[in-house]
């Protein structure tokens, strides 16, 4: 009897999980606010990339940190209070935001090579998917010197760019680079995601019912990472502007009025967007604070298949993908067309649940690899037919090719070879606030 109870009581005692004591909750709260206050303290800095770093360290410590951080933003004021709740968002957002890495940080310093080079590293070391073709002359690109430290993806692929007078367009989700012309404008960088200002304007309207009225417009365009793509986009809010005689610039709300006419769709926000904001002081020379958010709609969850992914015959021979169906999750994909010497791949998607108008609204997103695991970046184009939704990815290899070509050879280079494609159809989304921040923007 002594034997059963020894062993009963093991059995008791090993499947029973020991309450956390209270000195241990105590020393995990007390290791916890030691990691917190310095970080508290920097959001108080007047330097932007030391407050964001801050942001995105507090961040980084997890759920376990978000009563510390709603406790300290119910005591603060202004934007020390509003960066503790934007740490807290960011700890709820990155449990629902899972497909989305978080921004690497490197580190890069250079004199002997040129821009080409510089961002072929750049592009190895981080993932940036940039295509260089764009850069590629006759003469040879000059060497440049860089000098960055704890760099996000973006910031030192700003810094080589401007090093190396490349300009820089976003193009239906994609960058694109030029050679010359690089603009230097004010400029935030936040995670994967990177503002710029454009151009302002100054206008006055009058009519004869009412007397003139002064607006004030900023052009702002948002740039971002491939990896983390918005699928939708709303107005971009913003919560302080001050100019530098210390007026407010913010323009009160106004009460919603009626549409005149009711079916009128508006359109819906996209990357640019005009800030709208009140006339700046007389003899005013810069706006000395310009802070905000833009929401965007991420990818939460998503339906994917690939195809090419089977066991060949020939391994040397491409797969066979035209033809080739796949079902999930209630959506039957198949291949519709493989198009290499145009570059695109269509595919025809429909649902039980869905009509193909209602399928060619989601979003949706693509990976197509070359033979050798060559990377390509996607461009993607919906529409929707009778029975299905018919879903173009073109597509555009990222690394620079080699061809021998001959005098009066005039033939085109041999199309590439498709070895994998991945649809994906996000099926849900998490909305996630990414804020801006600019100081001291010249206006003369």
């Amino acid at each position: 009897m002594i034997r059963g109870w020894a062993v009963l009581t093991l059995i008791t005692f090993l499947g029973t999980e020991p309450a956390e004591s209270t000195e241990r909750i105590l020393l995990r709260d007390l290791s916890l606010q030691d990691a917190v206050e310095p970080l508290a303290r920097d959001l108080e800095s007047g330097e932007i990339p030391k407050i964001y770093h801050a942001v995105a360290n507090l961040s980084a410590l997890g759920e376990t940190a978000i009563p510390q951080l709603e406790a300290r933003a119910k005591d603060a004021k202004g934007r020390v209070r509003d960066y503790l709740r934007l740490a807290a968002d960011e700890i709820r957002a990155a449990g629902l935001l899972t497909g989305i890495p978080a921004p690497k940080r490197i580190t890069m310093k250079s004199t002997d090579r040129n821009v080409i080079e510089l961002l072929g590293e750049l592009r190895t070391k981080t993932g940036l998917a940039i295509a260089l073709e764009n850069l590629l002359g006759e003469e040879k690109m000059p060497e440049i010197p860089v000098d960055f430290r704890d760099a996000t993806a973006l910031e030192a692929f700003d810094a080589i760019c401007k090093a190396g007078n490349v300009s820089i367009l976003m193009d239906n989700g994609q960058i694109m680079l030029y050679q010359g012309d690089y603009q230097e404008l004010p400029r935030f960088f936040y995670d994967h995601y990177f503002f710029r200002l454009g151009s302002f304007v100054v206008a006055k309207t009058a009519d004869f019912r009412r007397p003139a009225v002064q607006s004030f417009r900023i052009q702002m365009e948002m740039l971002w990472n491939p990896i983390a793509a918005p699928c939708r986009f709303t107005a971009p809010v913003v919560v302080e502007a001050l100019d530098d005689k210390g007026k407010s610039l913010l323009v009160p709300p106004e009460a919603p009025r009626k549409k005149d006419d009711p079916d009128d769709v508006e359109d819906e926000p996209g990357a640019v967007s005009m800030l709208q904001l009140l006339p700046p002081s007389s003899g005013s020379e810069k706006i000395a604070v310009l802070r905000g958010f833009s929401t965007v709609a991420l990818p939460r969850t998503r339906v994917s298949v690939s195809f090419g992914e089977e066991k060949k015959a020939d391994p040397a021979a491409p797969p066979a993908l035209e033809g080739q169906v796949r079902k999930s999750d209630g959506f039957t994909i198949k291949v519709g067309k493989v198009e290499p010497a145009l570059y695109r791949v269509i595919f025809d998607v429909s649902s039980a649940r869905l009509k193909p108008d209602d399928i060619s609204k989601l979003p949706f997103q693509a990976t197509i690899v070359l033979k050798g695991g060559e990377t390509t970046r996607c461009f993607i184009s919906p529409s929707a037919n009778k029975d299905a939704a018919e879903v173009t990815v073109a597509f555009q290899p990222l690394h620079l090719q080699e061809a021998l070509v001959q005098a009066g050879d005039d033939r085109p280079p041999p199309p590439p070879v498709i070895e994998k494609v991945e649809l994906s159809i996000v099926t849900a989304v998490q909305e996630r606030k990414i804020p801006f921040e600019f100081r001291d923007v010249k206006l003369k």
